[in-house]
């Protein structure tokens, strides 16, 4: 019966324990960078906007002024908080006037004059329209760009977003590093930390980061980005040595331009830049995060947490090492100084699910080692109780059989 008693006693334990375990499975390497990186990533959608003019005219004729609507076309990239004071790191190729404005302000001008028909007494088909560009007869002044970011403030499992018009602050063409800053003024926006160069080895495991265009083609269109594993696997340079880029084999398509792309400890390596055309296999390219170091002191501009996100840090932190309190005390703090932190919401949650803690012990470790002595008291103390029937068996034959006998030996309890 005593044997039941520490067997059920025992299994009881380990059930505990099992419960206790089963609260905190342990987290993926994707799961960690997505509560870390996420709050820092955003959407930048760049549109340029421009007067619609025919040259083929003599001295120029303006179709399409800033006062009426302008041509205009837009791109959407991905950025990140590098700076609390609201400073944002983009890629260089999703801010700047390229080739491709270009090609989309020339085919917004082909859509607009086909609909429009803006000449006296005349009418021309799509093609011959088409035939005007191709000749270079439009041409687009006063160009300006506008830069909106979106970030996330979704919280109770309604999604929102929030938006601010950003200012440019510094620009790398793709030619020279690839890298955009940009600035909405702010305080307190959770900033990602930049890596160093000597961290960056070829076969580092990472994850590239940012909003594809193609999930919005089939999904609904939210501020969740991508998350996509690899490894860098060369390192590579373009214009005579001049810029570097990391070879990556990690996915990356249109609109992730210019996310992060962090090692598992969340910090970011570099930022999306390119692919090679025509390329089917995920074989990609990203700016080194030290372009974006470089960048930043020529501005004056330290790259630091703030204050709120140093907090959250801390809370995750505590959350993934099992200590319930201490994540409790981080995770509400947060959110008593911005409520709307979605992420903070949610392990504040699985947090409070964590095994409780009493006098600074966690309960698990106090749990199991009663669990241990109360077994190894209950086989001492079968172990006594066997050793004394044997000791009463010896006397027992001693004292019935002949005085010349010499009693048998008594037996010796199995220590097992």
């Amino acid at each position: 019966m005593r044997r039941v008693l520490i067997i059920g006693f025992a299994l009881a334990c380990a059930a505990i324990a099992a419960d206790a375990r089963g609260a905190q499975a342990e987290p993926t390497a994707e799961e960690r960078i997505q509560a870390y990186v996420e709050p820092s990533v955003v959407y930048v959608d760049t549109t340029w906007t421009a007067e619609l003019w025919d040259t083929n005219v003599q001295g120029g004729e303006a179709l399409l002024t800033e006062g009426d609507a302008a041509v205009s076309v837009s791109f959407g990239c991905t950025g990140f908080f590098v700076n609390p004071e609201g400073y944002i790191a983009t890629a260089g190729h999703c801010v700047e006037y390229d080739d491709a404005v270009k090609s989309g302000f020339q085919q917004a001008a082909i859509d607009w004059v086909f609909e429009n028909q803006p000449y006296p007494n005349q009418t021309f088909t799509r093609a011959q329209i088409e035939g005007f560009a191709a000749n270079g007869d439009y041409a687009f002044r006063e160009r300006k760009a506008k830069y909106t970011i979106a970030y996330e403030i979704a919280t109770s499992g309604e999604s929102a977003s929030k938006t601010a018009v950003a200012q440019l602050r510094g620009l790398r063409g793709f030619e020279r590093g690839d890298v955009a800053l940009l600035d909405i003024q702010g305080e307190d926006f959770p900033a990602l930390k930049l890596a160093s160069e000597r961290a960056v080895e070829i076969g580092l495991d990472l994850v590239s980061i940012g909003f594809a265009a193609s999930v919005d083609e089939v999904t609904d269109v939210d501020l969740n980005p991508s998350y996509n594993s690899g490894s860098v696997t060369a390192k590579r340079t373009r214009g005579g040595g001049e810029t570097e880029f990391y070879q990556i084999d990690a996915a990356v398509s249109s609109g992730m331009s210019g996310g992060p792309a962090v090692d598992l400890q969340g910090r970011v390596i570099g930022l999306n830049s390119f692919a090679p055309a025509r390329e089917q296999q995920p074989f990609n390219f990203i700016a080194p995060a030290s372009v974006v170091s470089e960048m930043l002191r020529d501005k004056g501009v330290e790259n630091t947490l703030g204050a709120t996100n140093a907090i959250y840090r801390e809370g995750l932190n505590a959350y993934f090492a099992g200590e319930r309190d201490e994540a409790i005390e981080n995770l509400e703090e947060v959110l008593a100084r911005e409520p709307s932190h979605e992420l903070a919401g949610d392990y504040l949650r699985k947090a409070r699910a964590l095994p409780e803690e009493e006098d600074g012990l966690p309960i698990l470790p106090i749990v199991l080692g009663l669990a241990a002595l109360a077994v190894a008291g209950g086989v001492a103390a079968l172990l006594l109780t066997r050793r004394r029937r044997a000791a009463a068996d010896a006397h027992e034959t001693a004292t019935a059989g002949p005085a010349a006998q010499p009693p048998a030996a008594a037996p010796v309890p199995s220590e097992r």
